[in-house]
């Protein structure tokens, strides 16, 4: 499942990638087309030197990343642990491998000095560990209610079997 969001996360990025170069295709050539139209002598390699320092200054604004998500990562991972403590593994393993695969694609992410995705993939472990763990606790509270409803059929049974015992009313 990580692979996917992993997969999905790439190609997010390469989609925001791919749409800031034709943003920036776009500018410089509307600059290019303007200066062209003007009617100031302009050669065509100031032209073009302006349009690639346009779309240098443009590219480096879109690429920068946020600082290291340390506060989301460390709560992703108390969240997993968390998880993992609650006995997620038997009432949400899905879930549970689910926020650890993310936890270790936000890992990876860092390394790769990729924040963003970083801060993205650790916010999906936390939902993820979250998750495990609420259904781990709903799996702890239906394996109790069943063995409180046993426990109520067995008296109920022990009383009809003894209806005249006095200690039975």
């Amino acid at each position: 499942m990580s692979d996917n969001s992993y997969n999905g996360a790439s190609a997010i990025g390469e989609l925001k990638e791919t749409i800031s170069t034709v943003a920036l295709e776009l500018a410089a050539y509307a600059l290019l087309s303007i200066a062209q139209q003007q009617s100031v002598p302009m050669s065509s390699q100031i032209i073009t030197l302006s349009a690639l320092a346009l779309t240098c200054a443009l590219s480096a604004g879109c690429a920068t990343q946020g600082p290291i998500p340390t506060e989301q990562l460390t709560k992703a991972r108390v969240l997993v642990e968390q998880a993992d403590k609650a006995d997620a593994q038997r009432y949400a393993p899905a879930d549970l491998q689910r926020a650890h695969d993310e936890l270790s694609s936000a890992d990876k992410a860092v390394s790769d000095h990729k924040y963003d995705d970083a801060r993205r993939y650790a916010e999906n472990a936390q939902v993820d560990a979250d998750l495990a763990s609420a259904r781990a606790s709903s799996g702890e509270a239906m394996h109790a209610a069943r063995e409180v409803s046993r426990g109520i059929d067995s008296l109920k049974q022990e009383s009809e079997r003894h209806p005249n015992d006095p200690g039975a009313n």
